[in-house]
């Protein structure tokens, strides 16, 4: 063994093989809020408010994950992961939340862009937000951070991973938007899209009738305060 090479006992996994929804069914979320999938995946599957857009307005994006880990300050995976990308993928990158570094820049992602990738994730710090604004490529962080990491790795591909945290496995679902990101596990994803949909319909009626609304609620809440013992003087 060469003198100060760093080999790690356990050794690091690129999975190629990742199951993914059928694209219309990833394509229907782009139509639900985040407040809407976050109201109905449970409170297990939303992500720290500490990664946030990069730049504002930014679009709604819903896309299967591709998850890279990587230690703090390295990102030869996520230059790796662009090999194995499909159209139609988020990629989610688990940098234990260290902002020291940044995980690469706007180039990084436009290869990204032409593979078919509709956004990033990174628990951690990213680059180049006013060109990753001008080529329109939704990207979410905790910071900006011009320092370069390092491209030793080691690092994995598609395996399980913490993200704002959040456990997120390949091919779960991602969303998204200027209020947050929502993690949908895969073998869920038919039916919370289902009941975002309603949450959605049943919101859009309420705001049709805002007047009966208002009503119901004071009506609602005011009792359920009453129940709880409050005095109401």
């Amino acid at each position: 063994m060469a003198a100060g090479l760093d080999v790690a006992t356990i050794g690091f996994q690129i999975v190629t093989k990742v199951p993914r929804a059928p694209k219309a069914l990833v394509d229907a979320f782009h139509d639900c809020p985040t407040t809407d999938v976050a109201d109905v995946v449970g409170k297990l599957f939303t992500m720290s408010t500490g990664i946030r857009p990069l730049y504002a307005p930014i679009r709604r994006v819903a896309g299967s994950a591709v998850t890279v880990k990587v230690p703090p300050g390295d990102n030869l995976m996520v230059h790796v992961a662009l090999s194995y990308v499909s159209d139609g993928d988020i990629l989610v990158v688990d940098v234990r939340g260290d902002t020291e570094y940044c995980m690469g820049g706007a180039l990084m992602m436009g290869i990204a862009k032409e593979c078919g990738v509709r956004g990033l994730v990174v628990d951690g710090s990213y680059r180049d937000a006013y060109e990753l604004k001008r080529i329109e490529f939704p990207s979410f962080a905790r910071g900006v951070q011009p320092r370069p990491p390092r491209k030793l790795g080691p690092g994995e591909i598609n395996t399980v991973v913490q993200c704002g945290g959040v456990r997120v496995e390949p091919g779960d679902i991602v969303v998204a938007d200027e209020e947050g990101i929502a993690v949908v596990p895969l073998a869920y994803a038919e039916a919370v899209l289902e009941k975002a949909q309603e949450r959605g319909k049943k919101d859009a009626g309420l705001w049709a009738d805002i007047s009966a609304w208002h009503r119901d609620h004071n009506r609602m809440f005011d009792s359920r305060a009453r129940e709880l013992g409050c005095q109401i003087k």
